[in-house]
Formats: C-alpha cells, sequence, structure tokens
C-alpha cells in the first residue's frame, strides 16, 4: 500500500478501530447508531463521501449531516479529545527533553541541532497545551458561573 492510497474504510467495522477511550458504551449523545458510525468515520480520516458510504447513507446526506449541530458537536468533542490526548503525551515527555537539554547544556551530551528542535518543541507545546486546558476549565467555570446568575445577560436582546 502507498502513502497515498486511502485505507479501504470497510475492511474493518469503524467500532473495531480501537481508538483510545471509544467503545459501543461512549457512543456520541444524541446521534444515531449511522450518525455515530459517519462520526467516527470521519474522525478516522474519512473523506464526507467515503465516510457517508460506510454509514449506509448519500454522498447528499453525508454533506448535509456534517452541518447537523449534534454532528460538528461530536466532531469538535472527538477534536478536544485528540488535542488531550496529545498534550498528555508532549506532557509525558517533557521531563525527558528537559533532561536532554541541561545534558546538552553541561556538555554531558554532544549537541545535535535535531535533538534540541525536537526538546524545545516538546516542552512548548506541552506548556501550551497545559496553558490552553486551563484556561479552557476556567473560562467554562466563569460561563457556568454567569448562567447561574440572576439578572445576568444570558445572550438575549
Amino acid at each position: 500500500m502507498s502513502d497515498t492510497k486511502r485505507p479501504d474504510l470497510h475492511a474493518v467495522p469503524v467500532a473495531e478501530t480501537g481508538r483510545l477511550g471509544e467503545n459501543d458504551s461512549d457512543l456520541e449523545d444524541g446521534l444515531t447508531p449511522a450518525e455515530s458510525v459517519f462520526v467516527r468515520s470521519l474522525v478516522d480520516g474519512a473523506s464526507v463521501e467515503d465516510a457517508a458510504s460506510v454509514a449506509g447513507i448519500s454522498a447528499r446526506s453525508g454533506r448535509r449531516w456534517r452541518h447537523k449541530p449534534a454532528v460538528v458537536a461530536a466532531l469538535r468533542e472527538h477534536s478536544r479529545a485528540s488535542v488531550a490526548q496529545a498534550t498528555a503525551v508532549l506532557a509525558s515527555g517533557s521531563t525527558r527533553a528537559a533532561l536532554s537539554l541541561v545534558a546538552i547544556a553541561d556538555d554531558k551530551r554532544k549537541a545535535s541541532a535535531p535533538v534540541v528542535q525536537a526538546a524545545r518543541a516538546v516542552l512548548e507545546f506541552a506548556s501550551k497545551g497545559t496553558e490552553l486546558a486551563d484556561i479552557e476549565e476556567r473560562l467554562t467555570t466563569l460561563e457556568q458561573q454567569i448562567a447561574n446568575t440572576p439578572g445576568t445577560f444570558r445572550g438575549r436582546a
């Protein structure tokens, strides 16, 4: 299989792709089983047309479903989960990246531009990802407090 060829989406049922944290018990809320298959296919990298085929619907329906609020919300949640997982991986590598930079700085290890760049990137992205997660959590808390405060603006004119 060449790098440019798309995987056969019909070869393995979408529910059996084995992505982290996904099984039949945590299907997306508010989606029909077909919509859930459609969303999971999109998350796996399928085009809208391919995801529609896997879900057993027409490409036209797939393009329409792609804009349904429940589908958009499920895709957004998958995206957030993927970013959180990537941030966790980077955070777990931060210590090794920092130790590598310290060893290079102390002349205990030969400086290699790719190693230095990789270590710096791991530290930078782990830090930014953690900071963004903290900001998101704080913003969510503030939004909940505002929504629960009597007499405040709630999006109505």
